[in-house]
């Protein structure tokens, strides 16, 4: 025993060490990575501090007995550290067992002497001055040491099962709150994936039927295949996040570096917003134009008008190319298309009154081809042609209003209604009128970005539809009102172009069968429109021309307009 005692002092002088290790100890604890606090894939390399367990003796003089901070040089190997945890314990055990079993022996104090009378009772012989010094009576622990003491022994308390069973006291917070977070991540992307695919299936026939409405210058089927394709691309994107995206973001969250990744998706998604926000900044520094707002060089050239949001020059004349060919453009004093340069509509004498847009101007065809033109022909009463391209059914309607007093004697009024065209009686980028007939100066976007995608997808809520049939209906009812102020009978007519959709034929029921307003169908063979935007021929033009004379012959016989939706013959 007493040549134990005696190992033991110098195997111990090393214990002054201690001080020094606390400053690695404390940048340790700071760190968060103290015995056990580390992250995964690191448990097979332990670096060199360990801090052996305080056990509670069962000594004789009952004071506790450290295991002191061993020092292991380099990096050890997970069955070396394995080991070294089994055979701590063990000694700990063991210590504690002989405590139990053995009583000590009163005698071995007594050899021993004081403290300073050890080394001499096991045969040092130490000179005076190298006496060992008697020790306080009490040392202050370390207090970086102690604190990691007392938390390394609460741990070790409670997994000395698992570490006597030869596994690594892991912290269980951090672990938990990783697989937490790992499984909270996988099930929001997963939400996100499902969301996509949700969408994608709910945006069906019906409900494309209900929010894109008909265009002029496509065909129902591409628009539709648009819209199934943007529906495979969402349902895409989200059967990417949940098989590739989810499984690699749960693994990343769980590894410990959910920080790193949420920093780059936020760093992303706002170089995203920032670059939308400055395009929209950009779009808001520019004067915006309505969809059909045109200007420069194109004929017939048009110009701004406060009212109706354009008209076209007056006292023009240009030409342009449609189809392969030249077509020639004139307009008088008011901006009223005429046969040639120069001349001027009369207003004085009996006059047929086309108003509306492209169809009723004569796109795309010579004064001649035009429906006016060959409807003067047919009566043989003189048409004034005052459309304006692109105008909507209110703007019509404006227009109207400020045009029907110049003339003396109006026959009749002639206007359209297209179905293919319903889409540009929602637009409040441009002056308009709502249900109430009210005027209302443009209204520009807020966003601006949304607008143009909207624009190129035809994109209309229900709202927005329900209140379009609404006004077009009010503004059809009160053009006829305008003309019979005039005494001359008011003629809606409404070319209906082969095949006709569902989404046409349900608009027309909409806007002008449940109001029971009537109106002249022309059926148009899919022969009869011009190659470029699709507007009526020359052949297309004369049916039309036809229709409407027969329809104003019968009128001026019976002294009435032909019962709604009668087709013409």
């Amino acid at each position: 025993m007493e040549l134990l005692v005696a190992k033991d002092v110098l195997e111990h002088g090393a214990g002054a060490a201690v001080a020094a290790d606390g400053v690695r100890i404390d940048f340790e604890v700071a760190r968060g990575v103290a015995l056990g606090e580390m992250e995964e894939g690191e448990q097979r390399r332990v670096t060199a501090a360990l801090d052996i367990d305080v056990v509670e003796a069962a000594l004789a003089r009952r004071q506790p007995v450290v295991l002191r901070q061993g020092q292991i040089p380099g990096r050890i190997g997970m069955e070396q550290f394995h080991a070294a945890l089994a055979e701590d314990v063990g000694v700990a055990a063991l210590v504690a067992g002989m405590a139990q079993i053995e009583a000590p022996e009163p005698r071995i104090p007594g050899q021993l002497g004081g403290a300073n009378q050890v080394a001499a009772a096991v045969g040092l012989d130490l000179g005076e001055a190298e006496q060992p010094q008697p020790p306080p009576r009490r040392v202050s622990p370390y207090p970086s040491l102690q604190r990691l003491e007392q938390h390394t022994h609460r741990r070790y308390s409670r997994d000395l099962p698992n570490i006597a069973a030869g596994g690594l006291p892991m912290p269980g917070g951090r672990r938990s709150s990783r697989r937490r977070a790992a499984l909270a991540a996988n099930l929001g992307v997963a939400l996100a994936g499902i969301a996509l695919v949700g969408l994608a299936a709910a945006a069906g026939q019906d409900w494309a039927d209900r929010h894109f409405l008909p265009t002029f210058a496509w065909s129902r089927t591409f628009q539709i295949g648009l819209i199934d394709a943007l529906r495979v691309l969402l349902a895409l994107a989200g059967l990417f996040l949940i098989l590739l995206v989810r499984p690699r973001v749960a693994r990343i969250v769980k590894a410990g570096r959910g920080g790193r990744l949420l920093v780059s998706t936020l760093s992303a998604s706002l170089a995203v917003a920032a670059a939308l926000a400055a395009t929209e900044g950009i779009l808001h520094t520019r004067t915006w134009r309505a969809t059909q707002e045109r200007w420069g060089s194109k004929e017939p050239q048009r110009q701004r008008d406060d009212l109706t949001g354009w008209s076209f020059v007056p006292d023009h004349h240009g030409q342009a190319e449609v189809d392969g060919r030249a077509v020639d453009y004139a307009t008088d004093r008011f901006g009223y298309r005429v046969a040639q340069a120069g001349e001027q509509t009369d207003l004085a004498r009996p006059t047929i009154i086309l108003a509306g847009e492209s169809v009723m101007h004569g796109y795309g065809l010579q004064w001649g081809e035009t429906i006016g033109a060959q409807v003067q022909a047919m009566t043989g009463v003189p048409v004034a042609n005052i459309a304006i391209n692109a105008h909507a059914t209110d703007q019509t309607y404006m227009r109207l209003r400020r045009e029907l007093p110049r003339f003396a004697r109006p026959v009749a009024l002639i206007v359209p209604f297209v179905p293919l065209l319903f889409d540009r009686n929602l637009d409040q980028d441009r002056p308009y009128l709502d249900s109430d007939l009210r005027w209302h100066a443009a209204h520009p976007p807020e966003l601006r970005l949304v607008e143009l995608g909207r624009r190129i997808l035809r994109y209309r809520s229900e709202e927005a539809i329900d209140e379009g049939v609404a006004t077009t209906r009010a503004v059809l009812r009160a053009t006829i009102a305008l003309a019979r102020s005039r005494g001359a009978p008011a003629l809606i007519l409404v070319p209906q172009f082969l095949p006709e959709e569902p989404g046409e034929a349900a608009i027309r029921h909409r806007v002008l069968d449940e109001a029971h307003l009537p109106y002249l169908l022309v059926p148009l063979d899919p022969s009869w429109r011009l190659v470029v935007d699709r507007h009526p021929d020359p052949r297309g033009a004369r049916v039309i021309a036809a229709a409407i004379a027969r329809a104003l012959s019968g009128a001026a016989q019976s002294g009435g307009i032909p019962p709604a939706g009668r087709p013409a013959r």
